[in-house]
């Protein structure tokens, strides 16, 4: 005789990661994305707590939410991968890379009675995009990029180029361009000779009184220093005592260029920040401005800056030497190298001013600097 021996039949209870016969289902709401894009998730990955990867490598992808982050993936086509349970679903992604729109133009800076640029592209340049510039006050054409320069004001610009207008365009992207736009170039005259210095006791006397009395005024040289080691002096002119300044500059080592001035208001100093540097001709300029103060600038670029009181340089300075300080038997800071082309406005040059003196210098000539609209009140040329 058969005799039933009861039983119970357990109950089947999923384990944690278990999907418990469900497949896995995963779908994103793009199929492609820029590779600046914003990060996004799945719209669906179900059933949760599966994990994600992706192939080839390349793809920011968090495995545990499945986010992908289009930043600082490579782009290229990828499959996503989710799996739970043993079951496991895809999806394909590619993400995109960005319009190339690299630009450039013939020279980073052009004068204002130069010929227009345009720009060049690369064989890879999304074109059709849009030009534009900031700071305002450069004019350029929108569409092709092109610089109307004598309708330009003189100044450094920022110019960025936009596919995102561009018929070609898939990914948007922007590129920038530094230029500038100096001033229409003066006339030239021949430049053939300089006056060079020793360090030991050459300098040059001169009888003009050319800083007497002046509300403004401003200083414009060439200086090749053949060391920058220990201070040197481009010029100066006393009072009575070497102590009693009336203008004085010079190289102040390690500091940079100085300038002393002695106004109504008594003597006053500036230093600037920036150094020379030994072995290579530049182009130095100061200008001084009652109630706005000195300026310094460097191959025709603004350097520093400070503000000075006083509104007149004292009246009666008297001996005037390039090439060292000290009056009265106290001679210091010769100058050990070459100088050119030493002027003195009594007007504060513009930037504009400055600029249109650099550009128009080359080997064999220089500006002719009574080309500018207030020409200098000396001009030394040191040779020519």
């Amino acid at each position: 005789m058969l005799i039933g021996i009861g039983c119970t039949v357990p109950e089947i209870v999923n384990l944690p990661g278990q999907s418990g016969g469900e497949e896995a289902a995963l779908d994103y709401s793009l199929a492609s994305a820029c590779n600046n894009n914003s990060a996004f998730s799945p719209s669906q990955a179900t059933p949760s707590g599966g994990v994600f990867s992706a192939t080839p490598s390349g793809l920011n992808i968090n495995s545990s939410t499945g986010e992908v982050t289009p930043v600082g993936s490579t782009p290229q086509a990828y499959t996503i991968a989710y799996t739970v349970g043993g079951s496991t679903s895809s999806f394909d992604l590619t993400i995109k890379p960005l319009d190339n729109a690299t630009f450039s133009y013939s020279a980073s800076s052009f004068p204002q009675d130069g010929s227009n640029p345009s720009p060049n592209f690369t064989s890879e340049t999304i074109t059709g995009g849009t030009f534009s510039a900031t700071p305002s006050g450069l004019s350029i054409n929108a569409s092709t990029g092109e610089i109307n320069l004598s309708a330009s004001t003189v100044g450094s610009y920022t110019i960025t180029y936009n596919t995102s207008t561009s018929g070609s365009s898939v990914c948007p992207n922007t590129s920038d361009v530094s230029l500038a736009v100096g001033a229409a170039a003066l006339a030239q005259i021949n430049n053939v000779y300089s006056m060079e210095f020793d360090a030991l006791n050459d300098y040059i006397h001169v009888d003009d009184y050319v800083f007497s009395g002046l509300t403004s005024l401003s200083i414009s040289c060439w200086y090749n220093l053949n060391s920058i080691s220990g201070d040197q002096a481009i010029l100066a002119q006393y009072i009575e005592a070497p102590t009693n300044r009336g203008i004085l500059l010079y190289h102040d080592d390690p500091n940079g260029w100085a300038f002393y001035i002695n106004t109504d208001a008594g003597l006053k100093s500036f230093e600037s920040t920036f150094t020379a540097t030994a072995s290579v001709w530049q182009h130095l300029v100061v200008t001084y401005e009652s109630g706005v103060g000195i300026k310094i600038y460097l191959n025709g670029t603004a350097q520093s800056s400070g503000t000075l009181s006083g509104t007149t340089v004292n009246p009666t300075p008297s001996e005037f030497t390039i090439g060292r300080d000290g009056a009265s038997g106290s001679f210091t800071r010769f100058l050990n190298g070459k100088l050119d082309e030493l002027a003195v406005f009594n007007t504060a040059l513009t930037a504009q001013d400055v600029s249109s003196i650099y550009n128009a210098t080359e080997t064999g000539k220089t500006a002719d600097l009574n080309d500018l609209t207030t020409p200098p009140i000396k001009w030394y040329r040191m040779g020519d």
